[in-house]
């Protein structure tokens, strides 16, 4: 395998948690990072998968509430919200990282996924080249 000198960072997400079958391990985007690229594995059921962002808190002592990542899009007949979902299962896919904005994420997959806790691993690039 031949591998060529990028201006990447490259990490990887596991999935599913401990407590849940369908949530992948928290992560951030880096300082700098212009575009993420999801290399989603062939995941169990032929899941899909969603991008969830950690709502701030004011302590370490409060109770986490996710919400459903949701992407402003403005057209020229009207803006819309997008839901960035559906990420299909054996692909990859990019993502401008100013459409995520800034926060802690994590992945969810539209099935539960079996096995040992950390069975499937989701590779991202998060690239600084643009």
């Amino acid at each position: 395998m031949s591998y060529k000198a990028d201006n990447s960072i490259f990490d990887k997400v596991t999935l599913p948690t401990v407590t849940d079958g369908t949530l992948s391990r928290s992560f951030s985007a880096p300082n700098g990072a212009k575009v993420l690229t999801i290399h989603n594995p062939t995941l169990t059921g032929s899941a899909t998968l969603a991008i969830q962002v950690l709502d701030p808190q004011d302590s370490d002592q409060a109770a986490e509430n996710w919400r459903q990542l949701k992407v402003l899009v403005i057209a020229a007949a009207a803006a819309a919200y997008t839901v960035v979902d559906a990420i299909p299962t054996g692909s990859a896919v990019t993502i401008p990282v100013a459409a995520l904005g800034g926060g802690i994420f994590r992945f969810v997959a539209s099935a539960a996924q079996t096995g040992a806790p950390d069975n499937g691993t989701i590779l991202i690039r998060w690239g600084l080249d643009g």
